[in-house]
């Protein structure tokens, strides 16, 4: 995910997140316990996570039983995607002004999320990423890992040649414009209602509370070609799909140029 402005994206919008069980004890379960112990290992390698300033001045800890805790330990347990969500401590390879990125599952292809612990670009170049920061990743990352299906199918439809550079572009901005509709979702239902209740002055902007309402408005307020999404899906159209596609045209026109001679 980019720091600043944000990345990410589905022509349905606002997208009610299923608060069922948020409120609920979590229950042990395989799944569960593997989820809680993906969030605690997060927290571990990201400790700023961890521990947040309330508005009297008191440091106090995120535990079990905050709401965003059990939300998070669901989502990490596959309760949306059917598949379990790793945390890797490694570093996003994607450009510096991106903070966060996941890894779908596929196959036997496990699926991750990583954030990165400090800030590689502007004024806060070289600061630790603070509490509510590592949550917004977290969480959106979480929304946009669901969006597997969807990505998977773009990818497979542009390997057989059937998708051009602008709509590879437009169809993955899509879901991850999806994936920011339910991240906002999340700070009304969830996150906000927790900061008040636990007194920790929340910041609405970084949650993109102000998201245009449809995905037309917002992809018209990126205009630098040379950051988001070009720097992310165009780039990887134009080094990894555009070279894969030009050799297997080659390879096709090979196979007729044979057959035509035999």
């Amino acid at each position: 995910m980019r720091q600043i402005p944000w990345i990410c994206l589905s022509a349905i919008c606002f997208l009610q997140i299923s608060l069922s069980g948020c409120v609920d004890s979590v229950r042990t379960s395989p799944k569960l316990t593997f989820g809680e112990v993906q969030l605690r290992r997060m927290m571990k390698d990201r400790p700023p996570m961890h521990r947040y300033e309330s508005a009297d001045g008191a440091m106090k800890t995120v535990t079990k039983s905050d709401t965003i805790w059990k939300w998070a330990v669901r989502r990490l347990s596959g309760e949306r995607l059917g598949q379990v969500i790793h945390w890797n401590p490694e570093e996003p390879d994607k450009p510096k002004a991106y903070c966060a990125d996941h890894r779908y599952p596929s196959g036997n292809r496990k699926g991750f999320i990583r954030v990165r612990k400090k800030y590689l670009i502007g004024k806060l170049k070289g600061r630790p990423i603070p509490f509510e920061a590592l949550w917004f990743f977290l969480v959106f990352e979480l929304n946009n890992i669901e969006g597997a299906a969807r990505f998977h199918r773009v990818y497979e439809q542009a390997l057989e040649g059937g998708v051009s550079r602008t709509s590879w572009i437009t169809r993955n901005t899509m879901i991850e414009y999806n994936a920011l509709c339910k991240t906002v979702a999340f700070y009304n239902d969830v996150w906000a209602p927790w900061a008040a209740k636990n007194g920790f002055r929340t910041n609405p902007k970084l949650w993109r509370t102000t998201l245009p309402d449809t995905y037309g408005k917002w992809i018209k307020l990126y205009t630098d070609k040379n950051g988001y999404p070009w720097d992310t899906w165009g780039h990887y159209y134009d080094t990894q799909m555009a070279p894969y596609l030009r050799r297997l045209d080659a390879a096709r026109k090979s196979d007729i140029d044979e057959e035509s001679r035999s």
